[in-house]
């Protein structure tokens, strides 16, 4: 569950908000990595410095906590605009700098659950009027990260932000209520970015392979899918994702060359035995070799690779076991 911790700083210090109502909702994405609790400290001092006036939200929030740190019915220093300070409530996404594409929407999420809460509150529904972004009242590209999650316009991430408010409302009239009537929705996921998987539990798999119906997959730090592309582990083997997102087992073709990967999805070098056939996998890169010949370890002899990569064994060459051609 979120903690909510109510730990009021300015104490009013930009004055009283002129209606009962707020004519706005502004969302903001933090310039930094702190949590939401961390900013209680660093606000703190920059109240007790007389700096307030370098900015501050209402409420700083992540997936774990709602921090407010200004009473709602006084204004903010938040959006570099008198009509947004004053008549708005003013909520940052944390952890910008920091967080994972997936942990960076479970904060988003989280703060348009406390949005949904004030809007019932004040008896609003979300729309094009009420629902507005910090870039909208001064020259800043705030909220960067949720419009890069979102669809790049303000448009595009206002219709999504109204959209989750909705629902959240629909689901109880407090944080609390909203988060448990929401079920985790488990399952994949996707937006303009690629694709990430929910777990049961609501996490997210990030920087780590998770086995989903039987089949492997990677997930980057930012939480998406890797798909169409190579993979060196921690473990020092290069693996490979195929378009699906699967980790390749067995033979597959990329960039017009063969490879092999063991039942662990590790790229195979050396040689290699399929289905009664010798391979030879080029000892750096992996690929099949074919139509020339290997050297022996010991450099005794050579094998010869025919034109689908499988070692020959042919009799006008005098062979020694396991296809070596020797010179004699």
């Amino acid at each position: 569950m979120v903690e909510i911790i109510n730990h009021t700083i300015f104490n009013g210090i930009s004055g009283s908000r002129p209606t009962e109502r707020p004519k706005y909702y502004v969302l903001h994405n933090d310039a930094g990595s702190k949590n939401a609790k961390a900013y209680i400290e660093w606000l703190q001092s920059r109240y007790d410095n007389g700096q307030a006036e370098l900015g501050f939200a209402h409420y700083y929030i992540t997936r774990d906590a709602i921090v407010r740190v200004e009473d709602t019915y006084n204004g903010s220093w938040s959006a570099a605009n008198y009509d947004a300070n004053m008549n708005s409530l003013s909520y940052e996404v944390c952890q910008q700098l920091s967080a994972s594409d997936a942990e960076f929407i479970e904060n988003e999420n989280m703060v348009l659950r406390q949005m949904a809460e004030d809007m019932t509150y004040y008896g609003d529904t979300p729309n094009y009027s009420n629902i507005k972004f910090h870039n909208e009242f001064s020259s800043t590209s705030c909220p960067a990260r949720s419009l890069e999650l979102h669809g790049g316009s303000n448009d595009s991430l206002r219709n999504y932000v109204i959209a989750k408010i909705k629902h959240y409302q629909s689901l109880g009239s407090t944080v609390q209520e909203m988060l448990g009537g929401d079920d985790v929705q488990e399952g994949w996921k996707k937006n303009a970015t690629g694709w990430w998987h929910v777990n049961s539990d609501g996490s997210y798999p990030a920087n780590s392979w998770q086995k989903i119906d039987d089949v492997w997959y990677y997930f980057d730090s930012n939480g998406y899918m890797k798909a169409n592309s190579w993979h060196k582990h921690t473990d020092g083997y290069w693996y490979y994702l195929l378009p699906s997102g699967a980790m390749a087992t067995g033979w597959a073709l990329i960039a017009n060359k063969w490879y092999y990967f063991k039942e662990t999805g590790a790229m195979a070098t050396g040689w290699v035995k399929y289905k009664d056939h010798w391979y030879y996998l080029d000892a750096k890169d992996g690929d099949m070799k074919s139509k020339q010949f290997i050297k022996s370890a010991d450099g005794s002899g050579w094998y010869y690779l025919k034109s689908d990569g499988t070692m020959a064994d042919k009799p006008e060459f005098t062979v020694e076991p396991d296809g070596l051609i020797t010179t004699k």
